[in-house]
């Protein structure tokens, strides 16, 4: 089975199932048939840096969902594995955006007798090079 030709509701039925029965050829099947849909909810703009990791979340989704999908029920296939990817996808920019906001809020924080707290322009842009603060300080003593 191809993925670039359209299936029949059986023929995806039986790959489904296949693949619930643990047959790798039928996961690959699948896998191949929805690698656009992943690939789309992975390589979204916003978070470049981390669309690999986000890809393999959203792999592990797919899988999982593959396996808990009810063959009987009234659920298009398609529309769950959409869900399922899409909700993976809105979890892991919770995730992200909560460790962003932690990390920003512990670079707020006054270091060990600092007054002024380091902000991330200050890392970016530092006013004196790494050089100039070491003769600096080797010159004090």
């Amino acid at each position: 089975m191809t993925p670039n030709v359209a299936w029949s509701d059986n023929q995806l039925m039986a790959t489904i199932n296949a693949a619930q029965q643990n047959n790798e050829a039928a996961l690959k099947a699948l896998c191949h048939k929805y690698e656009g849909l992943i690939h789309k909810y992975a390589h979204v703009s916003a978070v470049q840096c981390e669309a690999n990791d986000i890809e393999s979340l959203l792999w592990e989704v797919f899988i999982r969902a593959v396996k808990e999908y009810d063959i009987n029920g009234d659920v298009p296939f398609s529309g769950f594995v959409k869900s399922r990817i899409k909700y993976g996808q809105y979890n892991a920019f919770r995730k992200l955006r909560k460790q962003w906001q932690r990390e920003t809020f512990i670079m707020d924080q006054a270091t060990d007798g600092d007054n002024k707290t380091m902000t991330f322009e200050d890392i970016l842009a530092p006013s004196d090079s790494a050089e100039t603060t070491a003769l600096a300080n080797a010159n004090k003593s």
